[in-house]
């Protein structure tokens, strides 16, 4: 009966060392899915301040171009 309770407690115990092994994986795959989140936002952010500035230029030099019209 010892050998059938050794056998229990060991197969319990590689239950249990998968289990922390499941749970360590999900935790890094976690804070890869955090870091890849992070990742487009600050491209994300990054692009659409580019954008604004572009379209600043460009509403700047429409400007400029109506004002010359009106002055002819």
């Amino acid at each position: 009966m010892t050998a059938e309770k050794d056998w229990q407690t060991h197969l319990q115990s590689e239950v249990d060392a998968e289990n922390e092994r499941e749970k360590q994986l999900v935790l890094l795959e976690e804070r890869a899915a955090d870091v890849g989140v992070k990742v487009v936002r600050e491209v994300v952010a990054q692009v659409t301040k580019t954008l604004l500035q572009d379209l600043r230029l460009v509403a700047a030099e429409k400007l400029k171009l109506f004002n010359r019209l009106l002055q002819t």
